[in-house]
């Protein structure tokens, strides 16, 4: 019975920072590069909910808005940007950075590459 109690305290103890891990609501800064080569700087915000997961972007004069998925390092987001519909998929990377390549709908041979990085976390809505 104890080597269980320990071995359950154990898988506990593992598990959860994996869930925390996996939320990655919070505030982040965003580079980026446009299919024609120019830069582009701006916020993102992550909110991340049991059965919920959104993004708002903000960048120059531009807002866009999507929903989101987590699925082991890959995060994706079918967005909207000025009324078109786009996709960008992110890699979570070992830093904590994302790092994506995304495109508007239709368009998927003109890509544009991403990186959010993060400057405040939102406490997990676990």
């Amino acid at each position: 019975m104890i080597r269980f109690a320990a071995a359950a305290c154990i898988f506990m103890f593992l598990l959860v920072p994996a869930a925390i891990a996996a939320d990655l609501s919070g505030t982040y800064g965003v580079n980026g590069t446009n299919p024609d080569g120019t830069r582009y700087t701006g916020t993102a915000k992550i909110v991340m909910k049991p059965g919920r997961c959104r993004v708002n972007w903000v960048h120059g004069n531009n807002t866009s808005y999507g929903t989101c998925k987590l699925s082991g390092k890959t995060f994706s987001v079918d967005f909207v940007l000025n009324g078109s519909r786009g996709t960008v998929v992110y890699e979570l990377r070992s830093n904590g950075n994302l790092a994506g390549v995304w495109w508007m709908r239709g368009m998927k041979s003109r890509k544009g590459r991403e990186t959010l990085f993060l400057k405040q976390a939102t406490s997990p809505s676990v």
